[in-house]
């Protein structure tokens, strides 16, 4: 794939929606586009501001963490859409918001059964809440708060 037709073909993909440079490089090279026409090509876009990795990954991290999910699978999805990890860590909060889990817990359709014992439903939530990506102690502090029950007794 020559330069123009490598260009044309980025104009495409960015003007429907943002892209990481990691996706870009990635997209060129299964086209076929020599890996130094894509470093140009990145630059030349990273330059214009139609690619900018940190401003998508703030991006990313906020929406995904206001639909409930935690930094430890934000972080994961960055990785790979092929974000670096110096601007994951500084786009991503740290431990987990406790008061996000509980919104998540909320949000969520995981009710208590007919007959389910108290500690088993404790636990469904919180596996729930680790599988989105939140750390074990925020996890557990959300559901004894949630339901006053330790999902580990």
């Amino acid at each position: 794939m020559d330069e123009e037709k490598a260009k044309a073909y980025v104009l495409r993909l960015i003007a429907k929606r943002a892209y990481t440079t990691g996706q870009i490089r990635e997209k060129l090279a299964k086209k076929g586009a020599a890996p130094a026409t894509a470093d140009r090509l990145v630059s030349h876009f990273s330059r214009l501001g139609y690619l900018d990795d940190r401003l998508y990954a703030e991006r990313f991290a906020e929406e995904k963490a206001r639909k409930g999910y935690g930094p430890r699978w934000i972080e994961w999805a960055l990785r790979l859409k092929r974000v670096d990890p110096k601007t994951i860590k500084e786009s991503v909060s740290g431990g987990g918001d406790g008061e996000a889990a509980r919104r998540a817990l909320g949000a969520s359709r995981l009710k208590m059964r007919s007959g389910e014992d108290p500690r088993r439903h404790a636990a469904r939530l919180f596996s729930f809440l680790v599988r989105r990506g939140f750390s074990g102690s925020v996890s557990r502090a959300a559901v004894q708060k949630a339901l006053r029950v330790d999902p580990e007794d």
